[in-house]
C-alpha cells in the first residue's frame, strides 16, 4: 500500500476577500518594503500569483490549500505559529510546519521557495 500524500497548506499573512486583495495589491506597489507577507511577495505580483509558482504547485501530487489569516484563525484557532507559513498536514493528523515565517525572510525568490518545498514535501 502506498503512502497517501499530505496536503500542502499555504497561508498568507494577509486578509482574504476582494477589498482585503485590493489593499494588499496597492500596499505592495506604494510600499513593498512595509508589506508582512512575504509568501504572497515571493509568489505574487501585484495582481496575480507567479506562473511559474501556479505550474510548481500543479505539478505536486500533493492536494493544495490556500488560506489567508483570518479564514485560517477560524479553521485551526490552536496554530501558534508565525505567519506566513507553509504546512503539510496527513489525513487526520493535525498540520505540521514545513515552512516557517522565519525562514521566509532567507528565501531570495519563488524558486528558491520551490526548491526547498520540493526537497521538504519528499520527506514528509
Amino acid at each position: 500500500m502506498t503512502k497517501a500524500h499530505p496536503d500542502l497548506v499555504l497561508v498568507y499573512n494577509a486578509d482574504g476577500g476582494p477589498l482585503a486583495s485590493l489593499f494588499g495589491a496597492v500596499h505592495k506597489v506604494v510600499s513593498p518594503g512595509t508589506y508582512q507577507c512575504s509568501l504572497c511577495k515571493t509568489t505574487h505580483g501585484a495582481l496575480t500569483v507567479h506562473g511559474e509558482w501556479q505550474d510548481f504547485l500543479n505539478t505536486l501530487p500533493n492536494r493544495t490549500r490556500i488560506h489567508y489569516r483570518d479564514e485560517f484563525a477560524k479553521l485551526e484557532p490552536g496554530f501558534t505559529g508565525d505567519l506566513p507559513a507553509i504546512l503539510v498536514q496527513h489525513q487526520g493528523a493535525p498540520a505540521e510546519l514545513l515552512v516557517s515565517a522565519d525562514e521566509f525572510a532567507a528565501i531570495a525568490d519563488a524558486a528558491s521557495l520551490r526548491a526547498i518545498v520540493a526537497e521538504r514535501l519528499a520527506r514528509a
